[in-house]
């Protein structure tokens, strides 16, 4: 719960910035912009490594946030893959909307679920790779 409450009030900040950015045509708006951009990143990058990392171990929400964002830029491949993965169907609405209604029945029936499995299947040899280094480190 203090996960959610913490990535829901980071994505708050990050849409309010994106939100006043679009709507004011000051120098102000391109700042916020680019603000909320950079937020939304940061926060796909956390929500992306955050919640395996809390369902396979004990955290404190400090250390899981730190966690996730130190493991989401030093496999930055995966994390690329991770808002790939997040951002595809949205994006397909602005690049083609035909294409967007035709594939929203299938992504409603098992986007989200075909995202997260393919995502736990790219951070399994992630996390296995932590418990050898953590078994090494006790020997």
């Amino acid at each position: 719960t203090g996960l959610w409450l913490a990535l829901l009030a980071g994505l708050a900040v990050a849409a309010s910035n994106l939100w006043i950015g679009l709507h004011t045509d000051s120098g102000l708006g391109n700042l916020c912009r680019g603000v909320g951009i950079v937020l939304l990143l940061v926060w796909l990058m956390v929500e992306g490594f955050a919640f395996p990392l809390l369902a396979r171990y004990t955290y404190q929400l400090r250390r899981l946030v730190l966690d996730a964002l130190r493991l989401a830029v030093t496999k930055l491949h995966l994390t690329i893959i991770h808002i790939l993965l997040v951002i595809w169907l949205p994006a397909l609405l602005f690049i083609d909307p035909n294409l967007f209604m035709f594939c929203m029945p299938l992504w409603l029936l098992a986007g989200g679920a075909a995202s997260a499995v393919a995502m736990s299947g790219l951070l399994l040899p992630v996390q296995k790779e932590i418990e050898k280094k953590q078994e090494k480190g006790t020997d």
